[in-house]
This record gives structure tokens, C-alpha cells and sequence, in this order.
């Protein structure tokens, strides 16, 4: 389905009140309008740049930080990456992203570090690849 227009109809009731027949009159009008669904949110940023992708690298060790809410990769290219799970759009895309760095990290594949916004994905990640 896409991006495609949706019609959405809503109704306007403007109550208007006539001095010389002493009552109010109630007229009401229907528009439709269409409107376009919003692309789904991946990771919120205060910056509108493209994604950036870091180069393949091993992970060495994943820790959760309560204090930060953030998850921190070590990596093998020398890096600490952090992902902020407050940023992401619910509690399963932070959860489903912990289970993808584990599944990784235990099976020790090199992953690509996806960071939104133009950040840097060398410092910044929402997801792996």
C-alpha cells in the first residue's frame, strides 16, 4: 500500500445565532480530506541526515547500562558504540535488537553498526547489519 492517500471524512458543526428569529442554528458541513500515513519511526534525532553504516567489525562484549538506558558494544576495531533505547520507537524494537546482538555476538560474525541522523556509526548505532 505504500505512502498512498487515505480519505478521511470529519464533520464541522458551526452553531450560529440569528438576532431576529431569536434561536441558534446549527449548521453542519462534511469535508473529505486525504492524508498520507507517516513513515514508521525507527529511531528519534534531533538531526535529519541519512543513515551511515560503519564498516564491518566483530563485537567483543554487550552490556546494558540502566544508569543511561543504552545498550554499549566493544568491538574489535578498537570502538565503544551505544545505542540509546529511549530513542527507539517501543520496548520489543529495544528487545529484538538486544536478542540481534546476541544472536551475532554468539556466533561471532562481523556486524555493520547502523547510526540515524548523519551520526557517526563509529560512536552511535539504532540497529545492526
Amino acid at each position: 500500500m505504500g505512502n498512498q492517500p487515505i480519505p478521511v471524512c470529519f464533520t464541522v458543526v458551526i452553531p450560529t445565532h440569528t438576532p431576529c428569529l431569536e434561536r441558534t442554528i446549527i449548521m453542519a458541513t462534511t469535508f473529505t480530506a486525504s492524508v498520507r500515513k507517516a513513515a514508521p519511526i525507527n529511531f528519534v534525532t534531533s538531526r535529519k541526515g541519512a543513515d551511515r553504516k560503519s564498516e564491518p567489525t566483530l563485537m567483543m562484549d554487550a552490556r546494558y547500562d540502566e544508569t543511561t538506558q543504552s545498550i554499549n558494544v566493544y568491538c574489535a576495531d578498537g570502538k565503544l558504540r551505544t545505542c540509546r533505547l529511549d530513542r527507539l520507537p517501543d520496548l520489543e524494537a529495544g528487545r529484538a535488537l538486544w536478542a540481534a546482538i546476541q544472536k551475532a555476538g554468539k556466533a561471532k560474525k562481523p556486524v555493520m553498526f547502523v547510526a540515524a541522523g548523519g551520526f557517526t556509526p563509529d560512536r552511535w548505532f539504532y540497529t545492526i547489519e
